[in-house]
């Protein structure tokens, strides 16, 4: 085969796979970038989030406001007296931050200054601010009433952010009105329980400020797990000192409600929609967060986007490289190590990095490049299957198209080795068979000054010789003919006019054995003689060879005195010759041989010279013509051929 028909595949293989990875590597980067799968990104991230759950330190306590204590202590708000009392209980604790909203005064006079004064006593209590929206295009702040604000330690906002899906995922660190100067509650806890730590997330740097509502440092809250992760301690237990007065010395503890119908509840990774986290429990968690330095950090878009679309990249470089039966495997690690890498950032160096746009190009990666590569595979199997099977009658397609191919290309791999086969065999018989007459024409004329009666015996050797050595040269090349013959270069052909001609061809041999040949026509074909019905599509010189082999054996192997009859009949859609002698006929154990490749039946009274080409030329030709060829024969009486080919209507004529 030449090189140079192989080089146009690998190119347009090529660029196939560039075009499939850039599609893909873009589509990565841009997914990212718009944040199109976001809700995919946040699901993958609430998994990973949740997968290994942390148990709470010991030191974080959450004083409830449950049902039991509203059912001992009353509805809902308690008089401030109550908080005071509580504050006392809570002396030993290292930071108190309540999630109650004090912004108006308390209905019982100076029960808002016995609280201030249990604030004072305490030393460490943080009380919330809140942003509130009451009309369009303004903004609200609301603070602890000012004797409640002057006694607290710190003032803190208590706003979660929720995503587009519902979920309470994030915090900013800072917010405030005009100007981010409130910390979150969280961090105003740790500000006061540890400040070497909370100095860390303080805002040094001059920020822009101005009418409206600023908020600043954006963070992923690291959830421990589900709803109870914390211990709770019920309001109305540590009121009442049913609590040992130890368990909070050095603690650090939040107020707030877990009641049914009483404050904020929110969905987070760790719960869903199905079961609402407190509010005061997501400020502990965030206060455990910060004091560990374990919070989440979302890194602008391009850094995720670069990770995929370099996985991407690198995942096309695999499939160019690896045998097909290794892309799916591929791609599954490249996917897992995608994944490993978020998990690792996530977990290890709290940072997300989106994975959704990279997953995505990395699961159309190994489709749309099997696809491609299918493309240019079978377009290049087409054309070589065009070029290759040239020769052979069309077949329409069947199935899938695509195994349809390969069964061509099998059967043409299976031709090709049948051809390389028959040469072989050529080659071997021809440097015996056509080198035993040329050799006894050598010696006949190397021979001294013969007599005048022995030259002409001589000569009759020497031609009788050659003309074998012709024969067998012929019979080659149309055999050679025959197994290359094009069925689209067909013409539309009269079956009595090539029986007769062969017959015209065979008639001196068989009248020199005083042979009688018989033509019995049983087509039962009514046309005139300008327009003959017996007409099917083929090669006339082949055709024309076939019948004379067919003839020819026929006269070669009948005796002096002997018949041969040939007939013309129509079977269903096929027209059937028969040529039925009476000679020597066949034994049984040689049929088996009889249309083999250079193989010869000896009788053991008759040797012919030849290369036992005649008969598997008659088949070539047949099944070339999409017809078959069958014998009949007992040894010692007579053989009959038939040949089979398929009738052909005749061309319309203007």
């Amino acid at each position: 085969m030449n090189p140079a028909r192989l080089r146009p595949a690998p190119r347009r293989l090529r660029l196939a796979w560039l075009l499939v990875t850039l599609l893909c590597v873009l589509l990565s980067g841009l997914i990212t970038q718009r944040a199109w799968l976001w809700r995919l990104d946040m699901q993958l991230y609430d998994v990973m989030l949740t997968a290994a759950p942390r148990a709470a330190p010991e030191d974080v306590l959450i004083v409830a406001i449950d049902d039991r204590s509203l059912a001992e202590l009353g509805a809902w708000p308690w008089p401030r007296d109550v908080h005071a009392r509580l504050l006392d209980r809570l002396g030993e604790a290292r930071a108190v931050a309540f999630d109650v909203i004090f912004s108006e005064p308390g209905a019982q006079e100076d029960a808002d200054l016995r609280l201030a004064q249990a604030i004072a006593r305490q030393g460490a209590v943080l009380l919330p601010v809140f942003h509130a929206q009451y009309a369009e295009g303004s903004d609200g702040l609301y603070l602890p009433i000012p004797e409640l604000a002057r006694a607290a330690a710190g003032l803190g906002h208590i706003h979660v952010e929720l995503d587009p899906d519902g979920i309470a995922r994030s915090v900013y660190l800072w917010e405030g009105l005009n100007a981010p100067r409130y910390p979150h509650l969280a961090l105003a806890t740790l500000m006061q329980a540890d400040p070497v730590r909370g100095e860390a997330h303080a805002l040094h740097a001059a920020h822009a400020s101005g009418p409206g509502w600023y908020r600043d440092r954006w963070t992923h809250v690291p959830f421990l797990g589900p709803p109870g992760t914390f211990r709770y301690l019920s309001y109305t237990d540590v009121l009442n000192g049913r609590i040992d007065p130890d368990t909070f010395r050095d603690a650090v503890v939040f107020v707030g409600a877990n009641a049914q119908g009483l404050g904020d509840t929110l969905a987070t990774p760790t719960t869903g929609h199905a079961r609402l986290m407190p509010g005061v429990e997501v400020h502990a968690t965030l206060f455990t967060a910060l004091r560990a330095g374990q919070t989440l950090h979302v890194p602008p878009p391009i850094y995720a986007a670069a990770l995929g679309m370099f996985l991407v990249a690198l995942l096309m470089v695999a499939l160019w490289r690896l045998p097909a039966r290794l892309g799916l495997l591929a791609t599954a690690l490249m996917i897992g190590l995608l994944l490993g890498i978020v998990w690792l950032g996530l977990k290890g160096f709290g940072v997300w990095l989106a994975p959704a746009g990279g997953l995505l190009a990395l699961l159309l990666a190994y489709p749309l490049w099997s696809w491609r590569r299918l493309e240019v595979a079978q377009h290049y199997l087409d054309r070589e299957l065009a070029r290759l099977s040239a020769a052979l009658p069309p077949r329409p397609w069947r199935g899938d198209h695509f195994a349809e191919r390969i069964a061509r290309l099998q059967g043409l791999a299976e031709q090709q080795h049948r051809l390389r086969q028959n040469r072989d065999d050529t080659l071997y018989f021809l440097s015996h068979d056509l080198r035993s007459p040329l050799t006894t024409i050598l010696t006949l004329l190397q021979a001294d000054n013969p007599a005048p009666g022995e030259r002409d015996e001589r000569l009759g050797k020497i031609r009788r010789y050659a003309h074998a050595a012709l024969e067998m040269v012929d019979n080659l090349r149309e055999q050679a003919r025959a197994e290359n013959v094009n069925p689209l270069n067909f013409d539309l052909l009269s079956l009595e006019l090539l029986i007769e001609e062969a017959i015209d061809e065979v008639y001196d041999r068989a009248n020199a054995k005083r042979i009688t040949l018989r033509i019995e026509d049983e087509s039962g074909d009514d046309e005139s003689k300008d327009a003959p019905g017996a007409l099917v599509r083929g090669d006339p010189a082949l055709l024309h060879r076939a019948l004379v082999n067919v003839l020819g054996n026929a006269v070669k192997y009948t005796g002096e005195g002997g018949h041969i009859r040939v007939r013309l009949q129509r079977e269903v859609t096929d027209w059937v010759i028969e040529v039925e002698d009476n000679g020597i006929g066949i034994a049984p154990d040689k049929l088996s041989r009889l249309f083999q490749r250079l193989s010869r039946i000896e009788d053991g009274r008759q040797a012919e010279p030849g290369l036992g080409l005649g008969l598997l030329m008659v088949l070539t030709v047949l099944q070339r013509h999409g017809g078959e060829v069958g014998v009949r024969s007992e040894f010692g009486m007579g053989s009959c051929f038939s040949l089979r080919l398929p009738s052909a209507a005749p061309e319309s004529r203007s």
